[in-house]
C-alpha cells in the first residue's frame, strides 16, 4: 500500500509539473488527529472538489478551515 501511495504521489506531482504548477506545492501527510488535520488543511490556497464524486466530509473540512472551494456542477446527486 505504501508503494502505491508513493506512486500516486509521484503521478500527481508529474501532472502538476506538466501544467506548470510547482509540484512542491502539493502537501501529502500521514493521517493526523482531526484538529491537526484541519490546521494543515487551512494552510491550503484552494480546495478543488472532484466533479465525478464530491468531497463530502473532506469538502466540509475545507470549509471549516476557511479554504475557498472550486467545484463544477454535476448531473447526479453524488456529482452535485
Amino acid at each position: 500500500a505504501a508503494a502505491a501511495a508513493r506512486a500516486l504521489e509521484a503521478r500527481l506531482r508529474a501532472a502538476l509539473a506538466g501544467e506548470g504548477v510547482d509540484p512542491g506545492r502539493l502537501v501529502v501527510t500521514d493521517p493526523l488527529p482531526h484538529d491537526q488535520h484541519l490546521a494543515a488543511k487551512g494552510r491550503g490556497d484552494v480546495y478543488l472538489d472532484p466533479p465525478q464524486y464530491n468531497g463530502h466530509v473532506t469538502a466540509a473540512d475545507a470549509l471549516w478551515a476557511a479554504v475557498p472551494m472550486v467545484l463544477l456542477p454535476g448531473e447526479a446527486m453524488h456529482a452535485r
